[in-house]
This record gives structure tokens, C-alpha cells and sequence, in this order.
């Protein structure tokens, strides 16, 4: 930096007692440098608090003495070397420059004096001698001043060996009549347990200087050296009340704001301080510059923080008071606090960093003991319990476990877990042990259920062996029902049944959904939980056992409101999400979508403002779910992506099927095959397959093995998804509509009367259907009936389809109706139905083109150069039209070939000429309505 930059203004205050800036300070040591050259030694001071930049200012100093032409002698006193006598003389003397034979000289009268060194005095002769010696030195550097003026610098000057201070007393007595420069500088305050010399030296004429710390201005100065102006200023204040305005602590801030813009550009800068390693490291030197006694009171500040007093301090440290009030203001005058802290919580850090981990865990458990006294919060406490690593006593324990619960209460998972592991360590109780554990399941479970399911070891060995009761209980049955784990689920289903009475009547009511949730109403190896024919007059069983009757009979208005009901009262607990996405699904079995969608946000948003993080990722996947359902593909299967990766694979246990079914489901909808697979491959637990949800896994793998044309793969597993679910008094079509897809597969191979009889089969359940599962089913028996029956269940599939849901499901079952009335000859119908189908599916591709941008941030939305021109579609061959047509509506082109009875090649070149035709890219620039052109429907022309 430029030596001549001003950093602030220097006063005299009496005599020869100077408060100076740095570089002020640097113009008056150059001015007395000046002022020997013509004879005219001095001895001068330079006090300063740690970290006011004495050394550098020295260092500076030495460097222009140097350039000067003086004789420079250079020395620090080290607290470390404080006991080596004569340390100083050795470093004063070897310094770079000095004439050989003045060096020689020197050497040989320490080598000759063998007492010099020993520090020990004991006798008049022995003194006699030394002082005789420190005599002929001292006439030696006289001799040199004749020469070339002799500048010593000495730092440190309270650390300087008892022999050197004998020289530096001996040349300031003779430093009047040569030309030589003696430049000390000590640490303000001073200590009086700094050796007597030291006081000896000051009680000599000379002249005093005390650098202040740099002011605003000063700290501006020292940015812009680095930086424009203009951020210069704008950084300054803020760096001056971290630093207060000490240089050492100035530089590490600049050295982090340069660091900063070579890691992430000038850009970066934000209009905020950085404030980093650089700085934490300045904080730490200027720290180990204090005496051990004010170094032991610094690392307790920073152990205690905002909680330590000086009282307590001084008990931790077993000292007095008084002495940790003087260290404080020593401190707080070196920049390192304010208000008896830190400046910065990077500076207390970096001292805590500092310390050793056993003297480190000393100081903590004290602190600890010293707050619990002091009836400090439960979690201030438990921070320093934490800190050490250790549990004194039991009420150590006690304290963990509250400081836990209040992190609860914060929404601070990780810290709840910690306290709670840390107290495991040493609790010595049994019962407590698994009440503890118990609760440490459940903290785990919000955020990565993997590392519960690890907690929870310990409680599945306790029920086995029959010495578990309570909440830990239902710890276990929550993991167990995660894994697909039968065995503990029953066991533990088996417990809670006898020990949960009628004061537990919630906490029974979410158990029996949550069992219901996994595995049905009636599973073979698994018992009931609960009455659900029991009319209670606790409102919670009421609204579940209502809730339940979904699974066996549909929705109902009934078990609507009730869902209502659980979804207003339910909070993010331990075993309430099971009933939460029950009651999501009860609204879209009943055809409240939108009511679904809102409460499904609505609790996601909690979820993340309360870092729930597994309920996030289970309600994403069920969100997923029904924007499948609405025809919103590219949305559903943006959603399930970003469900899947809330959570590890090994973390979502038996619930993995629920994002894996509408990647499959979508994907395979859209034609987007790679993604698909990919879903397929994705590894999921055995165990899931005996679930509810592997029921829905199931469905949509075999519709993806359907489209891949692996029909009797796909019959396989909606067979499985059928059996299972008669198995388990779980026939629901909304659940899974296992027939309809049957019947489509085995439609497939030509099987039209058993698809029908299917198809017949789902439309006379008594469970009522919701309307989009009857309006595909009814499409589907379409397919497997003569023209006039077809025309007609079209109609009624139309009928079910229209309305607020999915557009593509809707879109085909109009296009296959215009298809039906121009076979029975009723052209205009054919033309109006036509007309919609081709709306119907222009809506439903820009809602998906929209989602698809917004997830993937390219180009703006294409629109068919069809539908942007508004022009009469080209004629087209019969040939092409159809298969044009039916490709238009989603299928794939062996789905086409399959329908059109024509070769996948023949599809491929068709679809070729109508894409030249119609000056499109690709099917998903198609449009829809192609069945009315007018070289296919006699009448007249139509446009597309």
C-alpha cells in the first residue's frame, strides 16, 4: 500500500506522548530518522493495542531506514523465547547487512562471557563481567554510528530477554551524543507482570507514540486500494464496526472481499461485507499475541458467547474477576469485541476452532453446568452439552431431551436428533432408553426414513422380546408399515390393540388408516385395527372409519365432508400423513379434484415451511398422481421426477410405487418410451408388491408393458392387480380399474367377447365409479361392440368425460365418436364431433406444452403450422388419414398398426407423407380432426 496514505489524524496530547495513525505515525518515526543524521539520537515508544498494527508499522519503518542508508538492527521479543538470555542481542546482530567484522566482534565477546546467557547473577564479579561485556557491545554499536547512523528496531518490547534489555538500557543512556535510533514498540495496556526492565526502560527520556486504530476514513482508504470508490465506501462502516477500525483485522477483510471476486467474479460482490477464513484467521492471530491469561479469558468468550458474563467467565476459569474485566477491555480496545462478544460469529469460530478437543470439552461442560445453575433455557444448555460431546449426569439427559423437544417446536429436526442421540450415550434406564429412541424415530422419519428405520433397531428388538408399550410402539409400526415389513406390523398392531385405550382414541383412528392406508380392509396376514361398523361419539373415529369406506365401496358424499374434516383438523404428526393422503384420495374419489389439488398444495407449502421434508416428498408424488388423472402428463410426470428426488431410493420404502406409477403411467401416455423404461428399471422393495400401493404399480407397468406391445406381460400384471384385490376386499375401480385395462389388453389378441365381458364386468360393480373410470370403461366396450352400440356407449363415455378433467381421455372418446357416426353414415354429427375432438385436444397440448416449458425453460410454445394458419387441411389418402388420425390422438405406431391391421413400416411411411403434406415436424404437431377431411366424409369440405 502507498506509505503516504493519511488513515487519520494525529493529536499530541502533552510532552512527548503522541496518538497517531498509522501511517501519521510512519511520518514522525521518518521525521526522527531525519533528525539522527545530523546527530541527534532518540529513543522512541510506539504503544498500541494488539492488533493496532505495531509490528507493521516497524516493519514499514525498517524498510525506509534501510533505503536511507542507516545501519538496521532488527528484533522481536517472542513470549515463547522470553527465557533464552541474550536471544535479542543474537537476532539484533544477525541481521542482513552488518559489517563482518562489527558481527565477528560481537560474537566473540558473548562467546567469551560464559555466564552472558545463563541468566543467573550470583555474585558481584559475575555481574561485574556482564555488565562489562553489554558495555563493550554498546561502544561497538557507538563506534558503528560513527560510520552510518545505527537504527534498532526491537517489537515486543514487554517479551525481551533480561540480558538484551541490559543493551537496550546501555545504548539509551548513550544515545544523546550519537547517531543512533532506538525504536521500541509494547503492548498498551501494560501489564505489571512484565519484567521490572521494562518500566526502566520508559522512566529514560523519549518519546512516546500510541497508534489509534484507523477511523472510518481510514478504513475507506485501505478498501479503495482494492476496490472503486464507490464500494469502498459503501463497505467501509460495516468493516469498521467488525474490526474497530484495526489494521490487521482491515487487511483480513480485504483479503476475503479479493478472494471472493477471484472465486466468483466482481459480480458477486452484492453490496455485502465478506467475511470469511481471512478474516477468522487475523481474528485467531491477534488472539494468540495475548498473554496466556488473557488468551485462556478469549477462548472462554467464545465458548460461553452470548450467555458468558464476567462473573461466569471467571468461575469457568477459576480466576479472579477483576482479571477477566481487564482482559475484556484489552480486547475490546484490539477490535476483537464489542459489549464483552465477539464481533462476528466467523471471529468466535475461528477461536473455538482454535482449541484443543479435551481442553475444548472442559470448557464447554463448565459453561454447561454453569447455565443449568442459572436455570438457562433447556436449549442454551444442551448447545454446550452438545459442543463437549459429553453427558455429566442425568440431569443432562433431561436437559437433552427438553432442549430436543424445543427444537421441535422450531422445526429444527437436525438439532432435535443430535440432542437426542447425545442423551442415548448416557441414559442408564431402560424404559427411558426406548422412550428416547422412540422419539428419535419419529424426528428422523420427517426428514430421511432410512436413518429411522436404523433408530428404530433397538424398539423392534424390545417388542420382540415383549417389553415394549406406548409411543415407541407406534415408532415401530411406523417403520415396519414403511419397509412392508408384515410381521412387525402385526405384532405391533397386536400390542397397540391392547394397550391403547379410550383415551387414545385419535392416535387408534389415524393407526387403523395408516394400516388401511398400506394394506386394504382385509389382508390375509394381517389383523384388523379397530371397528370400523362403530359409530363412536369421539369425532376422530367417526371421520376415519368414514374415511375408510372408500376403499371398500367409493366415494360418498358421506366420507367427502369427512375428509373435509380430517384434512382441516390433521397436523404434521407422527402417524397423520397415512390420513392426510387418504383423505386427499376420498375427495378425488368423490369428484372433488379441485378441492384435492388445493389441499394437496395447501399442506406441501406447510411441509416445506416446516422442513418436513417426507411429507413433502409423499404429497409431491400424490399431487403427481392426480394432475395424471386430469390428463396434465407432462405436469404429472414433472411432478413425480421432482417427488422421486426429495427423498433417497433407500428412504422411500414400500411408498417408492407412489412417483414410479405416474412416471410410468405419464410417460407412457406420452409417448416418451426412454422415460418410461427408465421408471421400470428403477429398483423398488419386494415387499411392496404386497401393499395397496404396489396394486397401483402393478396397473401402470402393465400398461407400459402394453404399449411396448408385451401383452401377455402385461396381462400378468393386471391379473395379479386383480386377484390381489379381490383377495383383500379392495375391488375399486377408482382405485385401480384392473378391468378395463385387462379388457384393452386382450382386445390385443383378438379376445373381443372376453374384453367385453370385462368391460361389463367393472360398469355393474355396486361400487359406484367415478366419472372418468366410467367414461374410459365405456369407451373401451365401445371398441368391442357393432357400430350402432359403439355410437352409442361413445356418447355416454363423452357424457362421463366432459367437464373439468382430463382433456386427452376426452379428446379421443369425441374422435372415436365422429369416427362412429361417419361409419354409420351421419356425416354432419361426424363433422361437429370431429371439431371438438380437434379443440379438445388443442387445449389439452398447449396446457401440456406450457408445463413442459416451464420445466425445461426453451423455446416458446409451437402451435401446429395447421392451427397458427387456420388453413383447409390437405388432402389427404384414406390411408394416411387414418393412421394421421389415430397417431394424432397419442397411439404409437405399433399401436396404429395394430388397429389399422397394417405393418409398423407401412405406418412409418404414411406418417412420412402426412408430415411433408401437412408441413409439420413430428405426430405432436398433428392435428386432431383429420377425420373430416373432405375427401373422407362425402357432404362437402370442412375445415380441420
Amino acid at each position: 500500500m502507498d506509505a503516504r496514505r493519511n488513515t487519520g489524524t494525529g493529536t499530541f496530547r502533552g510532552g512527548n506522548v503522541a496518538f497517531l495513525a498509522f501511517f501519521t505515525a510512519l511520518e514522525y518515526l521518518l521525521n526522527s530518522l531525519s533528525e539522527i543524521m545530523e546527530g541527534s539520537g532518540q529513543l522512541v515508544l510506539v504503544k498500541g493495542a494488539p492488533a493496532s498494527g505495531k509490528t507493521e508499522l516497524l516493519g514499514k519503518f525498517a524498510h525506509h531506514a534501510v533505503e536511507s542508508g542507516a545501519w538496521l538492527l532488527y528484533a522481536a521479543g517472542s513470549r515463547a523465547e522470553h527465557s533464552i538470555q541474550t536471544g535479542i542481542i543474537d537476532q539484533l546482530f544477525t541481521s542482513p547487512g552488518l559489517p563482518e567484522n562489527t558481527v565477528e566482534r560481537i560474537t566473540e565477546l558473548v562467546v567469551a562471557d560464559p555466564f552472558l546467557g545463563t541468566g543467573r547473577p550470583d555474585s558481584a564479579a559475575v555481574r561485574h563481567a556482564q555488565a562489562r561485556t553489554v558495555h563493550e557491545i554498546c561502544a561497538e554499536l557507538v563506534n558503528l554510528a560513527r560510520t552510518r547512523p545505527v537504527v534498532i528496531c526491537v517489537d515486543d518490547l514487554q517479551f525481551v530477554d533480561d540480558w538484551s534489555l541490559q543493551l537496550l538500557l546501555s545504548v539509551q543512556r548513550r544515545i544523546t551524543s550519537s547517531r543512533i535510533l532506538l525504536v521500541v514498540t509494547e503492548r498498551a495496556p501494560y501489564n505489571p507482570s512484565w519484567p521490572a526492565g521494562q518500566a526502566e526502560v520508559i522512566l529514560h527520556p523519549h518519546r512516546q507514540l500510541t497508534l489509534a486504530p484507523w477511523s472510518v476514513a481510514g478504513v475507506t482508504e485501505a478498501f479503495a486500494q482494492w476496490m472503486d470508490a464507490a464500494t469502498a465506501e459503501r463497505l467501509a462502516t460495516a468493516a469498521h464496526e467488525l474490526t474497530g477500525g484495526h489494521p490487521m483485522l482491515v487487511e483480513g477483510l480485504i483479503e476475503d472481499h479479493r478472494s471472493r471476486e477471484r472465486s466468483c467474479g466482481a459480480a458477486s460482490d452484492c453490496g455485502l461485507l465478506a467475511v470469511g477464513a481471512a478474516f477468522g484467521q487475523a481474528v485467531l492471530a491477534s488472539v494468540r499475541r495475548l498473554e496466556p491469561e488473557l488468551l485462556d479469558v478469549a477462548q472462554a468468550i467464545a465458548v460461553v458467547g452470548t450467555h458468558g458474563t464476567p462473573e461466569m467467565i471467571s468461575r469457568i476459569l477459576r480466576i479472579k474477576q477483576k482479571a477477566v474485566e481487564q482482559a475484556i477491555d484489552i480486547m475490546t480496545s484490539a477490535g476483537l469485541l464489542r459489549e464483552g462478544n465477539y464481533r462476528h460469529p466467523v471471529a468466535e469460530e475461528a477461536v473455538l476452532a482454535s482449541l484443543s478437543a479435551e481442553y475444548g470439552a472442559q470448557l464447554q461442560l463448565r459453561a454447561a453446568e454453569m447455565l443449568y445453575e442459572r436455570a438457562a433455557p433447556s436449549g442454551a444448555v444442551a448447545t454446550h452439552l452438545l459442543a463437549a460431546d459429553s453427558v455429566p449426569g442425568s440431569w443432562a439427559v433431561q436437559v437433552l431431551r427438553d432442549a430436543a423437544d424445543q427444537a421441535l417446536a422450531t422445526d429444527d429436526s437436525d438439532a432435535a436428533a443430535r440432542c437426542l442421540e447425545l442423551a442415548l450415550t448416557a441414559v442408564t434406564n431402560d424404559h427411558e432408553r426406548l422412550e428416547i429412541t422412540g422419539t428419535l424415530v419419529f424426528v428422523t422419519w420427517r426428514v430421511n426414513p432410512s436413518v429411522a428405520i436404523r433408530h428404530a433397531a433397538p424398539l423392534r428388538a424390545a417388542l420382540e422380546r415383549g417389553e415394549l408399550r406406548g409411543r415407541p410402539v407406534v415408532a415401530v409400526l411406523r417403520c415396519a408399515l414403511w419397509t412392508g415389513d408384515e410381521q412387525m406390523v402385526a405384532k405391533s398392531l397386536a400390542v397397540l390393540s391392547e394397550s391403547l385405550g379410550p383415551d387414545d382414541a385419535h392416535t387408534a383412528a389415524q393407526i387403523r388408516v395408516a394400516r388401511l392406508w398400506f394394506y386394504g380392509p382385509s389382508h390375509a396376514r394381517l389383523p384388523d385395527f379397530g371397528d370400523p361398523s362403530r359409530t363412536s361419539a369421539e369425532p376422530w373415529t367417526t371421520a376415519t372409519n368414514t374415511l375408510s369406506t372408500v376403499l371398500t365401496h367409493g366415494g360418498s358424499d358421506a366420507a367427502t365432508a369427512s375428509a373435509e374434516q380430517v384434512l382441516q383438523s390433521c397436523q404434521l404428526g407422527d402417524i397423520e400423513l397415512e390420513s392426510v393422503a387418504a383423505a386427499i384420495m376420498t375427495l378425488v374419489a368423490g369428484g372433488e379434484v379441485g378441492r384435492a389439488i388445493w389441499w394437496c398444495d395447501e399442506i406441501i407449502r406447510d411441509a416445506l415451511r416446516h422442513n418436513a421434508i417426507t411429507w413433502r416428498a409423499v404429497l409431491s408424488a400424490l399431487r403427481s398422481g392426480i394432475a395424471f388423472r386430469r390428463g396434465e402428463l407432462a405436469s404429472a410426470a414433472a411432478q413425480a421426477e421432482a417427488a422421486l428426488a426429495l427423498l433417497p431410493t433407500e428412504s422411500w420404502g414400500v411408498l417408492i410405487s407412489g412417483p414410479l406409477t405416474t412416471m410410468l403411467l405419464a410417460n407412457t401416455a406420452m409417448n416418451n418410451m426412454d422415460a418410461a423404461a427408465a421408471a421400470a428399471r428403477h429398483p423398488v422393495p419386494q415387499a411392496m408388491f404386497g401393499t395397496v400401493n404396489g396394486l397401483m404399480y402393478l396397473h401402470a407397468r402393465g400398461q407400459y408393458y402394453l404399449a411396448e406391445d408385451r401383452v401377455l406381460a402385461a396381462i400378468s400384471d393386471f391379473q395379479t392387480c386383480g386377484r390381489l384385490m379381490r383377495e383383500w376386499a379392495l375391488d375399486v375401480p377408482v382405485l385401480v380399474p384392473w378391468r378395463v385395462d385387462l379388457a384393452e389388453a386382450n382386445l390385443r389378441l383378438g379376445h373381443a367377447a372376453v374384453a367385453r365381458e370385462l368391460v361389463k364386468q367393472q360398469l355393474s360393480q355396486q361400487t359406484p365409479l367415478d366419472a372418468r373410470t366410467r367414461g374410459v370403461s365405456l369407451r373401451v366396450l365401445a371398441a368391442c361392440s357393432g357400430p350402432t352400440q359403439r355410437a352409442a356407449f361413445l356418447q355416454q363415455a363423452v357424457e362421463c368425460l366432459q367437464g373439468p378433467g382430463d382433456r386427452l381421455e376426452l379428446a379421443r372418446a369425441l374422435s372415436e365418436l365422429s369416427q362412429a357416426h361417419q361409419q354409420l353414415g351421419e356425416f354432419e354429427q361426424a363433422r361437429a364431433l370431429a371439431r371438438r375432438a380437434a379443440q379438445e385436444m388443442k387445449t389439452y397440448r398447449s396446457g401440456a406444452m406450457v408445463m413442459q416449458l416451464t420445466r425445461e425453460r426453451t423455446k416458446p410454445i409451437r402451435t401446429s403450422v395447421v392451427e397458427e394458419r387456420h388453413e383447409p387441411v390437405p388432402r389427404l389418402s384414406e390411408a394416411e388419414r387414418r393412421v394421421a388420425e389415430l397417431a394424432a390422438l397419442g397411439h404409437t405406431n405399433r399401436e396404429v398398426s395394430r388397429r389399422l391391421f397394417i405393418t409398423v413400416s407401412t405406418v412409418e411411411q404414411h406418417l412420412t407423407k402426412v408430415y411433408r403434406k401437412l408441413g409439420v415436424n413430428s405426430r405432436a404437431d398433428l392435428p386432431t380432426g383429420l377425420a373430416l377431411h373432405n375427401n373422407a366424409v362425402p357432404g362437402g369440405d370442412v375445415d380441420a
